[in-house]
């Protein structure tokens, strides 16, 4: 069962670091997703 969970904790922190580069990403790309910190 040891394996299991390191595997899942695994891909629940592959999943949180994709979304942080997705959200990045967007935050940079479209300034109206989320919240509009880059400057124009």
């Amino acid at each position: 069962m040891g394996g299991l969970k390191e595997i899942f904790q695994e891909l629940f922190l592959r999943q949180v670091e994709v979304s942080w580069q997705i959200s990045g990403k967007k935050e940079r790309e479209y300034p109206a997703w989320g919240t509009e910190r880059t400057p124009r």
